[in-house]
């Protein structure tokens, strides 16, 4: 028989190669849906040798019959990406001010993309090329990398349509102009991801326990809108990493890496995920618990997998990409939600009165996803 340090050597490559498998089966669903790898067009990275032709200025500029100016921010920033990839503008600029701005064709969650608009857009219109090029414009609180996002694109599109308007040249910045990650919630946010990767090991008394589900809810959840799903994985392979912006999402994938090739499936869920840690502090504060007889676990946890099959399938033959977008995660993204997930967790929410993390044990695509990469069986207790 093996030894136990073979056979950990064995899990170890299993988890690996299951990974990698999951990595380029998300890759071929990001190019799928936004044809698109890491930002390079499907035809370039089949032809490496195509050559980048230059945009014609009608494509980008366009003066109408009364001498406004609408510059498309689609050729100046194909390579800034919102939550879910590019988010061109349609930017009006009349006699120097800026008159009316509109989204063009995206691949955003219409709901959520609209309330940052609705936060930004109001910054820019009425004002001068020029003042809204040197005024600091405030991004939407939870809206992260779609208020960085339209902020850029307004910067280039502005940059570019500048000396058309007053002859002064200005160069295009090559960076975010808005810098969503602050020392404080870097700091923060690490502190607290050190603590659920390592503090366990160690303390296991409830009072830490529901620190933990409460710093991660806050901090993770609605400060700093750090967590892994579906959506963000793939925006991720699609559209390349913008680490101004993802800095602790990436250090969340890390550790997910870290404790699934070591075998530590639940680690993320049970310790880090802040809808998680939603569920559990619910499900602890209240005096209803129920408990769910084993019958039932095995049919909802088969179900769970159905579920999760199907999802992948539609993903993978183009049918249906938007699902994603009703992951519960999101009711951490924006300030205003769209309705389906505000029902969806408003329901969770009232079932974790009674059951404990009812949408991590019985529905999470995501959580099965990280259980196919570490290579283990459904758990059902959680």
């Amino acid at each position: 028989m093996p030894s136990n340090d073979k056979k950990n050597r064995i899990f170890y490559w299993e988890r690996l190669i299951s990974m990698t498998t999951c990595v380029m089966i998300l890759a071929a669903v990001a190019l799928q849906k936004n044809g698109t790898l890491f930002g390079t067009p499907a035809d370039k990275l089949i032809n490496h040798k195509v050559e980048q032709q230059e945009t014609p200025i009608s494509d980008t500029l366009q003066v109408l019959t009364d001498g406004t100016l609408v510059v498309s921010t689609m050729p100046l920033a194909s390579s800034v990406n919102g939550y879910s990839g590019p988010t061109p503008l349609s930017i009006k600029v009349k006699n120097g001010i800026i008159e009316n701005i509109e989204s063009e064709k995206n691949s955003e969650t219409p709901d959520f993309y609209s309330s940052a608009c609705e936060k930004i857009f109001p910054q820019y219109i009425g004002k001068s090329v020029d003042d809204a090029l040197a005024s600091q414009v405030d991004v939407m609180s939870g809206a992260t990398y779609s208020s960085v996002a339209i902020i850029e694109n307004m910067t280039r599109g502005l940059a570019y349509v500048q000396p058309h308007v007053s002859e002064q040249t200005t160069e295009i910045s090559e960076t975010p102009s808005a810098v969503p990650l602050s020392p404080g919630k870097i700091v923060a946010s690490i502190i607290v991801i050190l603590m659920g990767l390592l503090l366990p090991n160690w303390l296991r008394s409830k009072g830490y326990r529901l620190l933990q589900l409460l710093l991660n809810i806050i901090v993770l959840g609605f400060w700093c809108s750090a967590f892994v799903s579906y959506s963000l994985v793939v925006n991720f392979l699609a559209n390349g990493i913008n680490f101004s912006t993802a800095l602790i999402t990436l250090i969340l994938l890390a550790v997910i890496m870290l404790t699934s090739l070591l075998g530590r499936t639940r680690h993320y869920c049970f310790w880090l995920c802040p809808l998680g840690s939603a569920q559990e502090f619910i499900y602890r504060i209240s005096p209803f618990k129920r408990k769910i007889g084993d019958k039932t676990q095995r049919i909802l946890t088969y179900a769970r997998w159905v579920l999760w099959a199907v999802l992948m399938l539609l993903m993978w033959t183009g049918v249906w990409f938007e699902w994603m977008d009703y992951e519960l995660f999101a009711i951490f993204l924006f300030q205003k939600i769209g309705w389906v997930v505000a029902v969806l967790a408003g329901i969770f929410g009232v079932l974790s009165i009674f059951v404990s993390r009812p949408y991590c044990r019985f529905v999470c695509p995501t959580g099965c996803m990280l259980q196919v990469i570490a290579n283990k069986k459904l758990e059902t207790q959680m």
